[in-house]
């Protein structure tokens, strides 16, 4: 049995797929027409459709004009990276953020026990023998 490739699941595999169907959301949200983008951005219609299906790649430059179109910045027609979404309002570059800090064992001192006492210099702590 032959191997059957779907185009439209292909598409949405890959990053400019994805930028596509996010772009494709915002101009949803927004009521905002295929035909009005391609005026705006001074091409036919046929390349918005080629570029929002995912049959011919967005590249940079095109991501530019389409967001300066939609007056949004770039990154708002990025897609979400998984199990996060980048419109968190955290700024990190587009780079991975640090691992938070590694949590402090519990304190399992008894009750009552001075905290970060500290002896007075030279002081050591010797052990008593029954």
């Amino acid at each position: 049995m032959p191997m059957t490739i779907n185009m439209t699941s292909a598409a949405h595999a890959s990053l400019s797929g994805r930028v596509a169907e996010e772009i494709r959301a915002l101009m949803a949200r927004r009521r905002v027409r295929q035909s009005n983008l391609a005026r705006q951005l001074n091409v036919s219609e046929q390349w918005v459709s080629a570029r929002l299906l995912g049959k011919q790649p967005i590249d940079l430059n095109d991501l530019e004009r389409i967001a300066a179109a939609l007056q949004v910045d770039v990154v708002d027609l990025l897609p979400p990276r998984s199990g996060r979404s980048h419109r968190s309002g955290a700024i990190t570059g587009g780079f991975p953020t640090a691992p938070p800090p590694p949590s402090r064992p519990a304190d399992r001192r008894p009750p009552g026990h001075p905290a970060g006492t500290a002896r007075p210099s030279g002081q050591t702590r010797t052990a008593r023998i029954h």
